[in-house]
């Protein structure tokens, strides 16, 4: 008999793992080193210095995470960013649904005190993501999405958690970019009337449309499949998910992807954007 999973349920389950783990990254925060990790030889120190980070933090906040994913929804295959003991127990695990997950997204900015950080969980059937969640625990927020159902906002602040749905809409002038992004593409943001920033956290990049932190997020390096995590509650709170080309990105598992923008509606640099890559592409 086939397992089926309500994206409801699955993420009630995970906001309150997601939570936990907020509570104690907090309370650690500024208090662990940087174990690191090796990773593959990136041209770029700044992406390659937060590739490589890793804090004991990481790896407890996940087991959190895997504890309760293996209580409701041991049937699962998994894609998670660290190799921690609770990993094996999905090993081998033959569904149509595949539950990805980022304990602390932004683990350099969390080390270093010097920005957000998230915890993203997101669970794909058949390769599309139909549910992600993206936890702030600074922000004391938590976004949440279900395919077609709207993306809302915990407000964690306030005692009775109060829930309420977002929509893409926004003043900031930032556009997140990321290593990969050209000095021409940042030259035509600036031109745009944008000013150009990095976040140093994907969940951060991702979610913009709903989280209201900036007009876009610009992706010139092919995106992991945790990035991709938060882009479905951009567009589940209305924002224009392309890729730098204009072909649209449906928050699928972003296989062959070489480029992303995630982008509030009513960005208006975003047709320019998409003229120069295309005129670069021409070119080459």
């Amino acid at each position: 008999m086939r397992k089926i999973i309500d994206p409801e349920s699955f993420l009630s389950h995970m906001r309150l793992a997601a939570e936990q783990v907020g509570v104690v990254a907090l309370q650690f925060r500024g208090k662990v080193a940087n174990v690191g990790k090796s990773m593959p030889t990136d041209e770029d120190p700044v992406h390659r210095a937060a590739a490589e980070a890793l804090s004991d933090v990481d790896l407890a906040s996940q087991e959190i995470i895997l504890l309760s994913l293996a209580a409701h929804f041991p049937f699962v295959r998994l894609d998670a960013e660290e190799d921690t003991p609770l990993v094996e127990r999905f090993a081998g695990n033959d569904s149509r649904y595949t539950v990805v997950i980022d304990p602390i997204d932004g683990t350099l900015n969390y080390l270093s005190l010097r920005g957000e950080f998230g915890v993203l969980i997101g669970l794909l059937e058949d390769d599309r993501f139909i549910a992600s969640l993206c936890h702030f625990p600074l922000r004391k927020e938590t976004f949440v999405a279900v395919r077609d159902r709207g993306a809302f906002r915990y407000d964690l602040s306030s005692r009775a958690g109060s829930r309420e749905r977002v929509i893409a809409g926004t003043d900031s002038r930032l556009v997140y970019v990321n290593s990969g992004t050209g000095p021409e593409v940042i030259a035509r943001v600036k031109a745009a009337g944008y000013e150009p920033a990095r976040s140093g956290c994907s969940a951060i990049d991702s979610t913009v449309c709903a989280t209201g932190l900036a007009a876009a997020a610009i992706t010139m390096r092919a995106p992991s499949i945790r990035r991709s995590v938060g882009t479905l509650i951009s567009r589940e709170a209305g924002g224009i998910l392309t890729l730098a080309t204009g072909e649209p990105y449906d928050c699928t598992h972003p296989r062959g992807l070489t480029s992303l923008v995630v982008a509030e509606s009513e960005w208006t640099g975003l047709q320019d954007l998409k003229r120069i890559l295309r005129s670069d592409e021409g070119e080459n």
